[in-house]
């Protein structure tokens, strides 16, 4: 918005994806005059915590969902002890979470906070590496692109790694048994994100299970990308 100029009468601007420099928080609040509000989310459970206002951490918003920091050993650690930012429960039915791991980092803190809102605290909180895959080309992709294009296929499951080599597999568990999905045309559709350099395997597979192949795939000799 700054870098175009676009101009706007604004509340609050909120920052949902990724976190925010203060300096662009800055700019942003003396260009139009507002709030801006760093706010810490997932796509899995929606927003989670907002800044605080006196930079005292992120404070836990949503009544829906518990939060909790665990160590390597899935115990809960010690208010501010920095450990993995899990979440249970949450607002979306066909999704439903047991101390779900997000991959971000914070420790938690329960005391109250000068800033007056007395809800606990993520602290020192730090994102999940991103993780990309790279085109025929060299150039990243974003695996959200990736989850657009398969938002036009129905399908139950699916799991997609790219091995070391720069070449795609994809395993595709269809809706039931009788579905019939085309490979070609599922291929033909990653190929438009992924460039016509990419070699991109589809597996059709009926019995997929994501949660009980994953291990074994990257026990597996798949030399995996970035693994």
């Amino acid at each position: 918005m700054l870098k175009w100029g676009i101009d706007g009468d604004f509340g609050v601007l909120f920052s949902t994806a990724v976190s925010m420099p203060g300096d662009l928080a800055g700019r942003l609040k003396n260009k139009y005059s507002c709030d801006v509000v760093d706010w810490y989310s997932t796509t899995e459970t929606g927003p989670i915590g907002y800044e605080c206002r006196k930079k005292n951490g992120f404070h836990i918003l949503p009544h829906d969902i518990y939060v909790e920091v665990i160590d390597k050993n899935n115990n809960p650690v010690e208010p501010g002890t920095k450990g993995e930012i899990t979440v249970t429960g949450g607002r979306n039915p066909y999704l439903p979470m047991l101390r779900y791991r997000t991959g971000d980092f914070a420790s938690i803190d329960n005391t109250p906070c000068p800033c007056g809102d007395h809800t606990p605290r993520l602290v020192g909180l730090s994102g999940r590496k991103p993780v990309l895959y790279i085109d025929g080309d060299g150039n990243p992709v974003n695996p959200v692109d990736i989850g657009r294009v398969l938002r036009t296929i129905p399908f139950l499951q699916h799991m997609m790694f790219q091995r070391t080599d720069k070449s795609f597999d994809i395993w595709i568990r269809p809706v039931t048994k009788d579905s019939r999905l085309n490979e070609d045309k599922i291929q033909e559709k990653l190929m438009l994100i992924l460039g016509k350099k990419s070699i991109v395997r589809v597996h059709i597979d009926h019995e997929l299970d994501v949660n009980m192949q994953t291990e074994s795939f990257y026990d597996s000799e798949f030399g995996l990308f970035g693994d």
